[in-house]
């Protein structure tokens, strides 16, 4: 459910205009690369760093982050999880290598240690700082099919500190 629900948000926001506020940076290192991904907010369009109540309790959170300053879909990592209150649960993280959704990396659940450091709720934004470390999987996608290659994996470790705008 998550791979879908994260394919379908990287596709919602593929209509953002490509200037854009960073309102974030994700950093680390994915298969023993440095890298460094932007979180984006453009005015009136919508912002890759998000958060919403799913139910009273429980809020979902969506940090996107794309390489340089502008929207792209090619090499973008998206790290979602719940809270209640200052409780990390169902973190999944999502790798694009390519520009479409037919390929990619993911690791979900307990494949994916996620710790929040900070968090700041201000109206209708949140501030969150964490570090995720996670052992990603080679997935393939054909309609609402998906296999996994367990021989296909790469590793990624990093560090988030951004604004989240609520949805």
């Amino acid at each position: 459910m998550a791979r879908i629900i994260s394919a379908f948000c990287f596709i919602f926001l593929a209509a953002l205009p490509s200037n854009a506020d960073v309102i974030g940076k994700i950093t680390g290192t994915l298969d023993n690369q440095t890298w460094e991904w932007s979180v984006i907010r453009v005015d009136g369009a919508g912002a890759t760093g998000t958060f919403s109540e799913i139910i009273p309790g429980y809020v979902s959170v969506t940090i996107q982050g794309h390489p340089g300053t502008t929207f792209a879909i090619k090499d973008s990592l998206a790290v979602t999880f719940i809270l209640q209150g200052d409780a990390v649960s169902e973190p999944s993280i999502l790798y694009i290598p390519e520009g479409g959704l037919s390929e990619y990396y993911e690791a979900e659940g307990g494949a994916v240690t996620l710790t929040l450091t900070e968090k700041r709720v201000e109206a209708l934004e949140m501030y969150v700082e964490g570090t995720a470390v996670a052992r990603l999987v080679h997935t393939k996608r054909d309609g609402l099919e998906f296999s996994q290659n367990p021989e296909d994996v790469i590793d990624l470790t990093v560090d988030f500190k951004s604004m989240l705008v609520s949805e």
